[in-house]
């Protein structure tokens, strides 16, 4: 894995940043071992910052922690995408019911940008733009709730689900650019009290888990 040297005031959020863009780009594999002085050398820091950046990934459920083997990249199953699905379905719902309740029209219009710069990536070559975009536009609308811990929760699920799910194979389906159009405009169409359909129907849409 060829990292760049990291020279910056923030250490620790910079290497935290470049170790995201590398499990982003698949450079770090699903399982893969990581070793705090092998990276230190790479980035050319020293070894404290390197493991402060890999206990805030760990929080972020990017990376799992054992005493006999340290750090490694998070693995992902079948089973657990229905696991994620299953608790997604239940929090994200009530992230747009408390949206709703707050949501502004300026907040509306950049829901809108973020849905057109996302569809745009809609390539294969860019799918960990379009993933970091994912979360972008889902964590914006969960940040709409007001209520931190319902956002922690939901960034702790799925944070590592759009970062990993395509390339491990547990996304059900090929996005098609027209359907998800529909599935994130529906969101906004929810938020901005557009359409009939309750919270719960727009992330089961989203979701594609229908009754």
């Amino acid at each position: 894995m060829a990292l760049q040297a990291i020279r910056s005031t923030s250490i620790r959020h910079a290497v935290a940043d470049a170790i995201r863009s590398a499990l982003r780009e698949g450079l770090l594999k699903p399982g893969e071992d990581l070793n705090e002085v092998a990276l230190a050398a790479q980035f050319e820091v020293s070894r404290g910052p390197v493991r402060e950046a890999l206990l805030v990934l760990g929080e972020e459920g990017l990376l799992t922690h054992s005493a006999n083997r340290g750090f490694s990249v998070v693995q992902l199953s079948a089973e657990d995408h229905a696991h994620i699905n299953e608790i997604r379905l239940m929090l994200e719902t009530r992230a747009l019911e408390r949206g709703r309740e707050r949501v502004t029209k300026d907040d509306l219009l950049r829901l809108e940008e973020m849905k057109n710069e996302l569809l745009g990536l809609f390539k294969d070559s860019q799918h960990p733009a379009r993933d970091a975009w994912e979360i972008s536009f889902h964590g914006f609308i969960w940040d709409l709730s007001g209520n931190p811990w319902l956002v922690s929760s939901l960034k702790r699920i799925m944070i590592p689900y759009f970062t990993f799910g395509r390339r491990l194979g547990v996304s059900q389906f090929v996005v098609e650019p027209r359907l998800a159009e529909e599935q994130h405009q529906l969101y906004i169409d929810y938020l901005a009290r557009k359409t009939t359909k309750t919270a719960e129907e727009c992330v089961r849409y989203h979701l594609v888990l229908y009754p």
